[in-house]
């Protein structure tokens, strides 16, 4: 019979630690995907912001482009055309420029602007959990020693400027 009762404390004592070491696993292996998602954030995150300035960068191109065209029809305008009738030519190049180009320039930074804020608010959520692995009992006996997550948000300098000062004055609207 005390054979039977000793018997039955090792299992339930050998089944609680392999419960705690399962447990420990889990935990630890939670704390490197965390860091593993956050680190392919910040990848996802520098590829957005280079397909942002990529994007935006070949969409002015057309703006410039379209203005360049209307400069060289106003220029034309003015001198006159050579042997035909002004009207028709101003009337014929004004076909294909597209003042939608500009409304389609404003939206798609507004988008990728958007895009990018998600990602990097991706990056926040993640090291947040990270951090609360790091500090919380008892997830912080296995987690605690693990590296914090260095955050690199990017913001304007204005942005900065207002989070030192505590203030935010420009509001004008031009």
């Amino acid at each position: 019979m005390k054979n039977l009762v000793g018997l039955s404390i090792l299992a339930v004592c050998g089944i609680l630690i392999l419960g705690i070491l399962c447990w420990g696993i889990g935990t630890r292996n939670r704390a490197i995907s965390l860091e593993n998602r956050f680190n392919a954030c910040v990848s996802e995150n520098k590829t957005s912001m280079d397909n942002m300035w990529k994007t935006i960068q070949q969409k002015y191109q057309i703006k410039n482009d379209y203005a360049k065209e209307t400069q060289s029809l106003m220029q034309a305008a003015v001198e006159g055309r050579k042997g035909g009738d002004l009207f028709k030519m101003v009337t014929e190049s004004m076909q294909g420029l597209d003042p939608s180009i500009y409304k389609d320039l404003l939206a798609t930074i507004e988008g990728k602007r958007d895009q990018f804020k998600r990602s990097q608010d991706m990056q926040i959520s993640i090291k947040n959990e990270h951090d609360n692995m790091r500090t919380q009992f008892p997830a912080s006996l296995i987690c605690g020693s693990r590296p914090e997550i260095v955050l690199k948000l990017v913001t304007s300098s204005k942005t900065e400027e207002s989070f030192e000062t505590g203030r935010e004055d420009d509001v004008k609207i031009q």
